[in-house]
């Protein structure tokens, strides 16, 4: 048989070298295959899919998304979680981060805000008709941050949605409509807009100035439709 000794007598009887090639070739080509699918996976490219393509089966793929961040970022401190949507061509995808990937985003300041360009890499999750990317890695996202375009408030329109802009002007009136979001009515000499702020951003910024009705202002924001 395999044994090198009698189990009986005690005699070193040897191996067959068939058996022994057996042994080393088999130990020899486990590793090789290994290093091989290393080697491939390294080299692969994640491929970039679009929200109108994702469906069912590609459930827990690992893919690519890019889009523009087309809603403020969400944190939540117990749970360590930061949750952000990102807009392309054909919808919208929500994305999220747990413990330490968001920890680590928050050191570096590395946070998506609303209009800047991103490129994600993660988990793909679909659930019966809803599908949201979970960010695996921090690395996995290349982040490029919004430059605001200073305008005056006539020329904000449909046209700029989610792009960053700059405005001047003076607040003329404030409303809560519920805790949480404040809403200062901005004009200048073509116009008004309204500025929100949002306590959803509170715990990743440096919080928003003191301002009244009355004061001169700047603005730099997001355009959003609502």
């Amino acid at each position: 048989g395999p044994y090198a000794m009698c189990p009986y007598c005690g005699e070193v009887v040897g191996q067959r070298m068939v058996v022994r090639i057996f042994r080393v070739g088999s130990l020899v080509l486990a590793i090789g295959g290994v290093l091989v699918l290393l080697l491939v996976a390294s080299r692969a490219e994640v491929p970039t899919v679009e929200t109108g393509d994702m469906v069912g089966r590609m459930n827990w793929a690992y893919v690519r998304v890019e889009g523009v961040v087309s809603r403020q970022p969400s944190y939540d401190a117990a749970a360590k979680t930061l949750k952000f949507w990102v807009r392309d061509g054909a919808g919208e995808i929500l994305v999220t981060t747990y413990r330490s990937e968001t920890e680590d985003l928050l050191a570096e300041g590395r946070i998506p805000f609303m209009g800047d360009h991103v490129a994600l890499e993660g988990t793909l999750r679909i659930k019966e008709d809803f599908e949201y990317l979970v960010l695996n890695n921090p690395q996995g996202m290349e982040l490029v941050p919004a430059k605001p375009e200073e305008l005056a408030i006539a020329e904000v329109d449909m046209g700029r949605l989610y792009e960053v802009v700059t405005l001047h002007g003076v607040i003329r009136d404030e409303r809560r409509p519920y805790e949480g979001l404040r809403i200062l009515t901005l004009f200048d000499a073509t116009g008004g807009i309204d500025i929100t702020l949002s306590s959803d951003t509170l715990a990743l910024t440096e919080g928003f100035p003191e301002v009244s009705v009355g004061q001169s202002v700047q603005v730099t924001g997001t355009v959003e439709q609502y």
